[in-house]
Protein backbone atom coordinates (compact mmCIF):
# COMPACT_ATOMS: atom_id res chain seq x y z
CA UNK A 1 0.00 0.00 0.00
CA UNK A 2 2.82 2.40 0.93
CA UNK A 3 4.62 1.49 -2.29
CA UNK A 4 1.53 2.33 -4.33
CA UNK A 5 1.25 5.71 -2.63
CA UNK A 6 4.90 6.48 -3.38
CA UNK A 7 4.45 5.51 -7.03
CA UNK A 8 1.35 7.67 -7.24
CA UNK A 9 3.14 10.65 -5.70
CA UNK A 10 6.10 10.19 -8.06
CA UNK A 11 3.74 10.04 -11.04
CA UNK A 12 1.99 13.24 -9.91
CA UNK A 13 5.34 14.98 -9.47
CA UNK A 14 6.46 14.02 -12.98
CA UNK A 15 3.17 15.26 -14.38
CA UNK A 16 3.63 18.63 -12.67
CA UNK A 17 7.21 18.92 -14.01
CA UNK A 18 6.05 18.07 -17.54
CA UNK A 19 3.21 20.59 -17.34
CA UNK A 20 5.61 23.30 -16.14
CA UNK A 21 7.96 22.55 -19.05
CA UNK A 22 5.12 22.74 -21.56
CA UNK A 23 3.92 26.04 -20.13
CA UNK A 24 7.45 27.49 -20.30
CA UNK A 25 7.81 26.41 -23.92
CA UNK A 26 4.42 27.77 -24.90
CA UNK A 27 5.11 31.18 -23.33
CA UNK A 28 8.48 31.63 -25.09
CA UNK A 29 8.04 33.93 -28.07
CA UNK A 30 9.64 33.60 -31.49
CA UNK A 31 11.60 36.73 -32.48
CA UNK A 32 11.22 38.40 -35.84
CA UNK A 33 14.63 37.06 -36.90
CA UNK A 34 17.16 34.74 -35.28
CA UNK A 35 19.89 32.28 -36.19
CA UNK A 36 22.01 29.77 -34.29
CA UNK A 37 25.77 30.20 -34.21
CA UNK A 38 27.71 26.98 -33.58
CA UNK A 39 31.29 26.68 -32.35
CA UNK A 40 33.53 23.61 -32.29
CA UNK A 41 36.97 23.48 -30.71
CA UNK A 42 39.99 21.51 -31.92
CA UNK A 43 39.05 18.36 -29.99
CA UNK A 44 35.39 18.23 -31.01
CA UNK A 45 33.56 20.03 -28.21
CA UNK A 46 30.49 21.88 -29.53
CA UNK A 47 28.54 24.83 -28.15
CA UNK A 48 25.90 27.15 -29.61
CA UNK A 49 24.20 30.51 -29.07
CA UNK A 50 21.22 32.30 -30.62
CA UNK A 51 21.34 35.84 -32.07
CA UNK A 52 18.48 37.83 -33.55
CA UNK A 53 16.30 40.94 -33.41
CA UNK A 54 12.72 42.00 -32.82
CA UNK A 55 10.82 45.29 -32.76
CA UNK A 56 9.32 44.38 -29.38
CA UNK A 57 12.58 43.69 -27.58
CA UNK A 58 13.06 46.02 -24.58
CA UNK A 59 16.17 48.03 -25.38
CA UNK A 60 19.03 47.32 -22.99
CA UNK A 61 17.22 44.60 -20.99
CA UNK A 62 17.09 40.82 -21.16
CA UNK A 63 13.74 39.41 -22.21
CA UNK A 64 12.87 35.97 -20.81
CA UNK A 65 10.07 35.69 -23.37
CA UNK A 66 12.76 35.32 -26.04
CA UNK A 67 14.87 32.97 -23.93
CA UNK A 68 17.35 35.61 -22.77
CA UNK A 69 18.52 34.29 -19.41
CA UNK A 70 21.57 35.66 -17.55
CA UNK A 71 24.48 33.31 -16.91
CA UNK A 72 26.28 34.16 -13.68
CA UNK A 73 28.24 30.94 -13.14
CA UNK A 74 31.92 30.68 -14.17
CA UNK A 75 32.78 29.68 -17.73
CA UNK A 76 33.62 26.07 -18.45
CA UNK A 77 37.39 25.73 -18.16
CA UNK A 78 37.71 23.79 -21.44
CA UNK A 79 35.20 25.28 -23.85
CA UNK A 80 32.17 27.55 -23.73
CA UNK A 81 30.60 30.31 -25.80
CA UNK A 82 28.41 33.11 -24.40
CA UNK A 83 27.00 36.42 -25.59
CA UNK A 84 26.63 39.98 -24.46
CA UNK A 85 24.15 42.09 -26.36
CA UNK A 86 22.88 45.61 -26.97
CA UNK A 87 26.33 47.02 -26.31
CA UNK A 88 25.28 50.28 -27.98
CA UNK A 89 22.54 51.00 -25.44
CA UNK A 90 24.06 50.00 -22.08
CA UNK A 91 25.96 52.34 -19.75
CA UNK A 92 27.53 49.28 -18.08
CA UNK A 93 28.55 45.87 -19.40
CA UNK A 94 25.50 43.60 -19.86
CA UNK A 95 25.28 40.12 -18.33
CA UNK A 96 26.39 37.01 -20.18
CA UNK A 97 23.67 34.97 -21.84
CA UNK A 98 23.23 32.26 -24.48
CA UNK A 99 20.55 34.17 -26.42
CA UNK A 100 20.54 37.81 -27.53
CA UNK A 101 17.53 39.26 -29.34
CA UNK A 102 18.34 42.89 -30.04
CA UNK A 103 15.96 45.79 -30.44
CA UNK A 104 15.86 47.55 -33.79
CA UNK A 105 13.74 50.01 -35.69
CA UNK A 106 13.53 51.42 -39.17
CA UNK A 107 15.46 49.88 -42.02
CA UNK A 108 18.69 49.12 -40.10
CA UNK A 109 20.72 51.63 -42.13
CA UNK A 110 19.22 54.71 -40.52
CA UNK A 111 20.49 53.48 -37.15
CA UNK A 112 23.80 51.99 -38.28
CA UNK A 113 22.49 48.44 -38.11
CA UNK A 114 21.10 46.51 -35.19
CA UNK A 115 22.94 46.76 -31.86
CA UNK A 116 26.27 44.91 -31.73
CA UNK A 117 26.40 41.44 -30.19
CA UNK A 118 29.63 40.32 -28.55
CA UNK A 119 30.48 36.61 -28.88
CA UNK A 120 32.82 35.51 -26.08
CA UNK A 121 34.66 32.21 -26.55
CA UNK A 122 36.57 30.56 -23.73
CA UNK A 123 38.57 27.80 -25.39
CA UNK A 124 41.56 25.78 -24.26
CA UNK A 125 41.96 24.00 -27.60
CA UNK A 126 42.15 26.16 -30.75
CA UNK A 127 41.46 26.72 -33.63
CA UNK A 128 37.69 27.27 -33.39
CA UNK A 129 35.31 26.39 -36.22
CA UNK A 130 32.24 28.63 -36.37
CA UNK A 131 29.24 27.63 -38.49
CA UNK A 132 25.69 28.81 -39.13
CA UNK A 133 22.76 28.19 -41.44
CA UNK A 134 23.36 30.44 -44.42
CA UNK A 135 19.69 30.24 -45.49
CA UNK A 136 18.68 32.10 -42.33
CA UNK A 137 19.99 35.33 -43.85
CA UNK A 138 17.68 35.32 -46.87
CA UNK A 139 13.91 35.72 -46.96
CA UNK A 140 11.86 36.69 -43.92
CA UNK A 141 10.19 40.02 -43.30
CA UNK A 142 13.33 42.16 -43.68
CA UNK A 143 16.04 40.37 -45.71
CA UNK A 144 17.76 43.67 -46.54
CA UNK A 145 18.53 43.97 -42.85
CA UNK A 146 19.59 40.51 -41.67
CA UNK A 147 20.85 39.64 -45.16
CA UNK A 148 23.70 42.08 -44.48
CA UNK A 149 25.04 40.62 -41.25
CA UNK A 150 28.77 40.92 -40.64
CA UNK A 151 31.12 38.98 -38.36
CA UNK A 152 34.13 40.94 -37.08
CA UNK A 153 37.16 39.51 -35.32
CA UNK A 154 38.00 42.88 -33.76
CA UNK A 155 36.12 45.67 -32.02
CA UNK A 156 37.93 48.31 -34.07
CA UNK A 157 34.93 48.62 -36.40
CA UNK A 158 33.35 50.85 -33.73
CA UNK A 159 36.11 53.41 -34.15
CA UNK A 160 37.22 53.32 -37.79
CA UNK A 161 35.39 55.50 -40.33
CA UNK A 162 35.83 52.76 -42.94
CA UNK A 163 35.27 49.34 -41.34
CA UNK A 164 35.78 47.58 -44.71
CA UNK A 165 39.56 47.60 -44.13
CA UNK A 166 38.94 45.04 -41.37
CA UNK A 167 37.72 42.47 -43.92
CA UNK A 168 34.66 41.27 -42.00
CA UNK A 169 32.86 38.08 -42.98
CA UNK A 170 29.47 38.61 -44.62
CA UNK A 171 27.50 35.73 -43.13
CA UNK A 172 25.17 35.51 -46.13
CA UNK A 173 28.15 34.59 -48.36
CA UNK A 174 29.35 31.50 -46.49
CA UNK A 175 28.29 29.12 -43.71
CA UNK A 176 31.48 28.59 -41.74
CA UNK A 177 34.86 30.00 -40.83
CA UNK A 178 37.84 28.68 -38.87
CA UNK A 179 39.31 31.17 -36.40
CA UNK A 180 42.92 30.57 -35.36
CA UNK A 181 43.12 33.78 -33.33
CA UNK A 182 46.68 34.14 -34.54
CA UNK A 183 47.53 37.85 -34.30
CA UNK A 184 50.37 37.49 -36.81
CA UNK A 185 47.76 36.83 -39.53
CA UNK A 186 45.56 39.79 -38.66
CA UNK A 187 45.70 43.35 -40.00
CA UNK A 188 45.49 45.46 -37.96
CA UNK A 189 47.23 43.23 -35.47
CA UNK A 190 44.50 43.28 -32.85
CA UNK A 191 42.02 40.87 -31.34
CA UNK A 192 39.53 41.68 -28.62
CA UNK A 193 40.22 39.72 -25.46
CA UNK A 194 38.84 39.85 -21.96
CA UNK A 195 39.38 38.28 -18.58
CA UNK A 196 36.69 35.80 -17.58
CA UNK A 197 36.18 33.65 -14.50
CA UNK A 198 36.35 29.93 -15.21
CA UNK A 199 35.60 26.88 -13.08
CA UNK A 200 37.48 26.93 -9.78
CA UNK A 201 37.13 30.72 -9.64
CA UNK A 202 40.27 31.16 -11.71
CA UNK A 203 40.82 33.89 -14.29
CA UNK A 204 41.54 33.13 -17.93
CA UNK A 205 41.69 35.10 -21.16
CA UNK A 206 38.79 34.63 -23.58
CA UNK A 207 38.53 35.94 -27.14
CA UNK A 208 35.65 38.01 -28.49
CA UNK A 209 34.01 38.32 -31.89
CA UNK A 210 31.29 40.76 -32.91
CA UNK A 211 28.11 40.21 -34.93
CA UNK A 212 26.55 43.30 -36.45
CA UNK A 213 23.21 42.77 -38.21
CA UNK A 214 22.43 45.18 -41.04
CA UNK A 215 25.78 46.96 -41.10
CA UNK A 216 26.75 45.53 -44.48
CA UNK A 217 24.00 47.45 -46.26
CA UNK A 218 24.54 50.99 -47.53
CA UNK A 219 26.99 52.76 -49.78
CA UNK A 220 29.75 50.91 -51.58
CA UNK A 221 32.96 50.16 -49.73
CA UNK A 222 35.03 50.71 -52.89
CA UNK A 223 37.20 53.74 -53.60
CA UNK A 224 36.80 55.47 -56.98
CA UNK A 225 39.64 57.16 -58.82
CA UNK A 226 39.07 60.90 -59.23
CA UNK A 227 41.29 61.29 -62.29
CA UNK A 228 44.93 61.36 -63.20
CA UNK A 229 47.51 61.17 -60.48
CA UNK A 230 47.07 59.71 -57.01
CA UNK A 231 43.83 61.49 -56.11
CA UNK A 232 41.01 59.25 -54.92
CA UNK A 233 37.67 59.59 -53.21
CA UNK A 234 36.46 57.83 -50.07
CA UNK A 235 33.06 58.06 -48.42
CA UNK A 236 32.69 58.50 -44.65
CA UNK A 237 30.89 57.29 -42.61
CA UNK A 238 30.49 54.01 -44.39
CA UNK A 239 27.78 52.71 -44.45
CA UNK A 240 25.43 55.70 -44.18
CA UNK A 241 21.89 56.55 -45.17
CA UNK A 242 22.21 60.31 -44.62
CA UNK A 243 25.14 62.73 -44.95
CA UNK A 244 28.50 61.47 -46.21
CA UNK A 245 31.83 63.19 -46.64
CA UNK A 246 34.37 62.84 -49.50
Amino acid sequence: MKLSIKICLLFCFLQVVSLHSLIAQSTQSSPEFSFTLYAQDAIGNIDSVVIGYDHNEPRGNLNAAFGEIPYTTPFDSIFEMRLRGDLNFRPTLPPYTKTVISYYEGDCVSYGGVASVEVIIQAKHKPIRLSWGRNAFSGGSNPNCHGNTLLFDTSLFWFLPDWSVLNPIRMNDTNEVVMTFDTSQHTPNYFATQQVTIEGNRLDTAVALYVQIGLGRGVSTQKSEAGAGNNSLSLYPNPSSHTVSF
